[in-house]
């Protein structure tokens, strides 16, 4: 049992690229991410392509807002639209309830 738990330890702490300084990323995610995180740059060396990977949090901040404000805009255009339509549906029954009214009383006063 102590050995299974030995192993989950160093799936954590086993080093996933060792920086040309010496220092160890733990993270994989580390590498070819745009950022310094040896402090020598070694982590960025020999990358595919720089605009592979956009720094996180910058891209992905941008894009969440921008779809906040979508969100945002098209549900006040839906309470908007549904508030206009429930207005005109009372004021179209109101005015159909009141028509039929109107001209019976007319018609009713006529004979009398």
């Amino acid at each position: 049992m102590p050995e299974a738990g030995f192993q989950a330890t160093n799936a954590f702490t086993e080093c996933k690229f060792t920086c040309t300084s010496g220092k160890c990323l733990y993270l994989g995610s580390l590498v070819c991410n745009q950022q310094n995180d040896c402090g020598d740059n070694s982590d960025e060396e020999n990358c595919l392509l720089v605009t592979e990977h956009p720094p996180p949090g910058i891209f992905n901040s941008e894009l969440e807002f921008a779809q906040i404000i979508i969100i945002v805009v098209v549900v006040t255009v839906m309470v908007v639209v549904i508030v206009c339509l429930l207005n005109h549906y009372k004021v179209s029954t109101r005015s159909f309830i009141n028509r039929p009214n109107q001209s019976r009383r007319r018609e009713d006063g006529l004979p009398q």
